[in-house]
């Protein structure tokens, strides 16, 4: 078994501990105990029977598991399985996490459906909801306990100079009450300081995205916290994106990507310096339909005008195009279109 100890706080400079095991093989998120790749993790013991947690990292991901002694079957409380919902009225697994030695933190929680809430908390107290991870999870339940596995990209919390701060808490619903190691929720002085021999100096500034569906830009604005010219490859979306920062500089990298309207959008932003991610941005969306097309009746009499109901949900700034031919009515705006078949028949006045 290994421990480390707690180091704290000091003159609000981050003081660094102990270095994770690197893991390998990975594991593999499967929500129940027993993969060969937390073989390898630092297991830490909750003042509770039969209640842990196991650590380790991969070149780009933190990975947790906590296994929770929990009442009886009655007793359990699976019931969000959205993004972002409150799933810390759950039984769950909540991390929190400080890059700054500031008042700042970042959380993640999990529960046993597999469910992610996550957000960040800021200096001042207002939390920022719009912050995503891009973790994953797991879980589910035994006889007498719950287990949970987190898998959380590491360059989601840069800048980060080599090292980062945690606590665990391990929380069951029904009792009311948590279990804590590393520190104290929600106090980021108290929380148990890690090395990381990587350095992530890029920080996001802020993120510009689209509301509507179609073939949109995301703007994000990046500063070098470093000293030196970094140069960056990754992708956005999928598709492949360069930039060079100077020393201390700020740009916008802009990246079109495309949105539905119909689905929970996700748009990941990675960028790497040498092979090594520094940075990851996810943003998790819902985007409104940019043109909305109805037709009033599929029949049409001939030398009426086409019976369509069309409404644009943005500024609209390029006209909708209508081509009637064949028994078919095509809308566009912009690279989005809307397709109906209808009947043209003699009108009964001629």
């Amino acid at each position: 078994m290994i421990r480390f100890l707690p180091v704290f706080l000091c003159c609000s400079a981050l003081l660094y501990g102990a270095e994770l095991p690197c893991l390998s093989p990975l594991p593999v998120l499967t929500g129940k105990p027993g993969h060969p790749g937390w073989k390898k993790a630092a297991r830490y013991d909750f003042p509770q029977k039969d209640t842990y947690a196991l650590i380790g990292r991969s070149k780009t991901h933190l990975y947790i598991a906590v296994r929770s002694s929990h009442g009886s079957i009655n007793d359990r409380i699976a019931t969000m399985t959205a993004h972002d919902s409150p799933v810390y009225m759950n039984d769950c697994l909540d991390v929190f996490f400080n890059t700054t030695g500031k008042k700042d933190y970042y959380q993640v929680i999990a529960n046993t459906n597999g469910t992610v809430c996550d957000l960040r908390t800021m200096p001042d107290g207002k939390q920022d909801l719009q912050w995503d991870s891009g973790a994953k999870a797991a879980g589910s339940y035994g006889k007498d306990s719950f287990y949970i596995e987190l898998a959380v990209p590491l360059a989601a919390f840069a800048p980060m100079d080599k090292g980062f701060a945690m606590m665990i808490n391990s929380y069951q619903r029904w009792r009311l009450k948590g279990v804590r190691i590393l520190g104290q929720a929600h106090r980021p002085d108290t929380f148990t300081r890690f090395e990381l021999k990587e350095a992530y100096p890029v920080k996001l500034l802020s993120v510009d995205a689209p509301a509507f569906s179609g073939l949109r830009t995301f703007s994000y604005t990046l500063e070098n916290t470093s000293s030196r010219k970094l140069s960056l490859t990754g992708s956005c979306g999928g598709s492949p994106v360069s930039m060079t920062l100077a020393p201390q500089e700020k740009k916008i990298l802009k990246c079109p990507v495309r949105l539905d309207s119909t689905r929970l959008n996700d748009v990941t932003l990675i960028l790497k310096e040498n092979e090594q991610e520094i940075l990851r941005v996810t943003r998790l969306l819902k985007v409104r339909k940019a043109l909305e097309v109805s037709l009033k009746s599929d029949i049409i009499y001939k030398g009426e005008a086409l019976p369509l109901l069309i409404k644009v949900n943005e500024p609209q700034t390029e006209p909708v195009l209508v081509e009637y031919q064949d028994g078919k009515i095509t809308c566009s705006y912009k690279d989005e279109k809307a397709s109906f078949s209808c009947k043209t028949i003699p009108s009964p006045w001629d």
